[in-house]
């Protein structure tokens, strides 16, 4: 089996592919984060992507192999990250890109499907005990990863979930 550097210096393909077997022991992240630094050293979309694609599959495998709900959130929003700085980076016009916004897009949204409404979501997170408020504590953590990144692109139409969660943004509503 090859190691990290070796998969480096074959390229994105090599490093998806080992990745992709069962039997892989590479360190994840870290040859994540080296692809992603090929990515962003590539201006041309055509060389960055490959690399992010790369990084992508790294962290998706890393954030499959932990169980605990925080510890995936932290995984995962290392490669939806990923995503992001390439559509900030190169535009959303290439379809691959907007397959990533797309992605992005759902990956935020997805936990407010849990609540009927903002204001059940306000109340899962204020409740300790509430059945729901795991998934309240961890859709306001992407809230407030998507403030970081730019909450218009990230989250469009979750303005007043920012507020129900006490983010408080210029375009939120109130609850």
């Amino acid at each position: 089996m090859a190691t990290e550097d070796e998969l480096l210096a074959l390229g994105p393909a090599a490093v998806i592919a080992a990745v992709g077997r069962a039997d892989s022991d590479l360190d994840l992240r870290p040859l994540g984060q080296a692809c992603f630094w090929q990515a962003c050293g590539s201006d041309a979309l055509d060389a960055a992507l490959p690399w992010a694609d790369a990084a992508i599959c790294c962290y998706r495998a890393a954030a499959d192999e932990v169980s605990g709900p925080f510890t995936r959130e932290g995984a995962e929003s290392v490669l939806y990250g990923i995503m992001f700085q390439m559509v900030r980076a190169h535009g959303a016009a290439d379809p691959r890109l907007a397959a990533y916004l797309r992605a992005i897009q759902i990956w935020f949204a997805a936990p407010s499907q849990r609540f009927a409404d903002v204001r059940a979501f306000h109340a899962a997170l204020h409740a300790d005990a509430a059945v729901d408020h795991e998934a309240a504590v961890l859709l306001r953590m992407r809230l407030v990863l998507a403030c970081d990144w730019d909450p218009a692109v990230c989250a469009p139409g979750l303005a007043a979930w920012f507020v129900a969660a006490g983010i408080h943004r210029p375009d939120a509503t109130s609850v």
